[in-house]
């Protein structure tokens, strides 16, 4: 109930009294005391308001906010222009710069005094100094673009390194490889050797079977040792084109 009609109700109950009664002079009611509360607790403690301020009080209704920006809700940002300031440098700037253009940019940062000065100079012009500061947020995000592209060649060049050594360290165990079956055929064709020539030697020339057998192994050996030089010089082939490929590979890591 409001305030207003609690006091129609007490009205109407004091008429109601004087009806029965006779009527009869009454005190004067000292003034109500008001004061405003912020808490329950100034509400229930205050001793000087009336139970129908209490009642009026208590029945008011809390005002409702509603906040400009929902950031439990919506990660969209703000809509409004004062509190956000988009960037200079657009998302979708290109920025693919020589390594020349790169250091030449970077020394052009370094070399930025002047523009440190001028701002400065110029520190009362609100407008200059707000434009000198856009400059300066340009520069910053490229330079962090830049440095982020050289981050990743720098990654790429890394594991072009790492696949370049990689492939250096097989090819090398491939040749050492090769080296040693390399020297087991060229032993094994100079025990050949040996025996074929050993055997003309203890061969007996009267004997026609044993000049036939003494010929036909030498042919067998003859094939043998055609075989094993063809085999060899097919092995040193291969053995020049691996060390060729692994000069390349270590003038690639140099440069």
């Amino acid at each position: 109930m409001s305030k207003q009609e609690w006091t129609i109700l007490i009205k109407l109950a004091g008429l109601t009294d004087g009806a029965r009664s006779p009527p009869k002079t009454l005190a004067p009611t000292p003034p109500v005391t008001k004061c405003n509360v912020e808490t329950l607790t100034d509400v229930c403690c205050g001793g000087d308001l009336p139970e129908v301020e209490i009642i009026s009080l208590l029945e008011e209704q809390l005002p409702q906010y509603k906040l400009r920006a929902d950031t439990l809700t919506e990660f969209i940002g703000y809509d409004n222009q004062d509190w956000f300031i988009p960037s200079g440098l657009q998302a979708d700037d290109p920025t693919a710069l020589t390594p020349d253009q790169i250091r030449e940019t970077l020394n052009y940062f370094l070399l930025c005094s002047n523009r440190v000065s001028q701002m400065t100079r110029t520190y009362h012009d609100i407008e200059a100094v707000t434009r000198l500061l856009e400059e300066k947020e340009k520069d910053l995000e490229l330079t962090a673009r830049i440095g982020k592209e050289l981050l990743a060649t720098n990654q790429k060049l890394e594991n072009t390194v790492a696949s370049l050594e990689n492939e250096l360290r097989s090819a090398n165990e491939s040749i050492t490889q090769l080296h040693y079956e390399l020297s087991q055929k060229n032993e094994l064709l100079t025990v050949l050797t040996n025996d074929a020539d050993q055997s003309e030697d203890d061969s007996d020339p009267g004997n026609t079977s044993g000049s036939a057998c003494g010929t036909m192994q030498y042919e067998v050996l003859q094939r043998k040792i055609g075989f094993l030089e063809r085999e060899n010089r097919s092995l040193r082939d291969e053995t020049d084109s691996l060390c060729a490929a692994t000069d390349q590979v270590e003038a690639a890591e140099q440069r």
